[in-house]
Parts: structure tokens; sequence; C-alpha cells
């Protein structure tokens, strides 16, 4: 019995951690984009959310919609950045939970940690990237971010533990 619960923990170490590193290559990947295409990925979720709050935004003229849709750029681009890195926080906290040597405070700060030199890499990496640029403020959102999901994270894994 004991032997069967070793190996479902450690085949679960292996999923959460093979999770973990798929987030990290999508990010990755998402900021591989160029501006145009970061622009038009952006403009297609601001549309998505303007004919839901918008129900006539479809009839705007084109001048009109690209009004809205300028203005909806960086909230979107920011609050992209915020998600990617809440989820990369609560799969880095999650992998953490899963060795239990680890006491809470130790892999929180672990997980923010990590967290937040992947987000400061991802931004030197956007240096490199046509027409992008990597921003400190972008660092400091997901970090915050990070710190959003491992705090999520943390908390669940004290309540399971209680």
């Amino acid at each position: 019995m004991r032997t069967q619960t070793v190996r479902s923990i450690n085949i679960l170490r292996v999923v959460v951690a093979l999770a973990t590193i798929g987030w990290m290559f999508f990010i990755f990947y998402v900021s591989s984009e160029t501006a145009d295409q970061s622009t038009a990925l952006s403009n297609r979720i601001a549309e998505a959310i303007y004919r839901v709050v918008i129900p006539d935004f479809e009839e705007l003229d084109p001048a009109e919609r690209s009004i809205y849709l300028e203005a909806a750029a960086a909230p979107v681009r920011k609050s992209a950045h915020f998600l990617e890195f809440t989820i990369l926080g609560a799969l880095l906290c999650w992998d953490l939970t899963l060795w239990p040597s680890l006491d809470r405070k130790t892999i929180f700060f672990a997980a923010a940690a990590a967290g937040a030199l992947y987000a400061a890499s991802d931004e030197i990496h956007q240096l490199f990237v046509q027409e992008r640029a990597g921003q400190l403020s972008d660092v400091l959102i997901d970090t915050a971010g990070v710190i959003l999901g491992a705090f999520f994270v943390t908390f669940l894994y004290k309540k399971k533990r209680k």
C-alpha cells in the first residue's frame, strides 16, 4: 500500500513539473511573437470583451472600433501578463508542495523567487524579439501575478493540512 502511495506521489510530481515547464514554454512562445502578432491577439481579446459589453459593437464604423481597441490595448496586455504569471506562480507553488520536507514559508518564497526570476528573464528575452521591448513595469506586474498564484496555492495547502 505504501509503495503504491509513493508511486502515485512521484507520478503526480512528474505531471505537475511537466505542466509547469509546459506553461513556461507557453509564456516563452507568446513572448516570442512580434509586436504585430501580439497586437492582433490583444485586439481579438478586446473585441470579444466589447461584443459582450457593447451589444452593437460590430455595427460601429471601423474608426470608432479602432478607438475602442486602442483604449483596451494596454489593459488587455497587462491583464494577460498578470494572468500568465498568476498561473505560473500557482504551478510553481503546487510543484513545491509535493515535497513534504519543505515548510509553507519556504514553498511560498521559493515559488515567488523562481517566478520573479522567470519574469525578469522573459522581459530580457523580449529585448531580442522584433519590435518588442522588455519593461521593468511588466516584471513587476508578472511578479505580482506570481505572488498571487503562490499565495492562493499556499492558502489551499494550509487548509488541506489542517
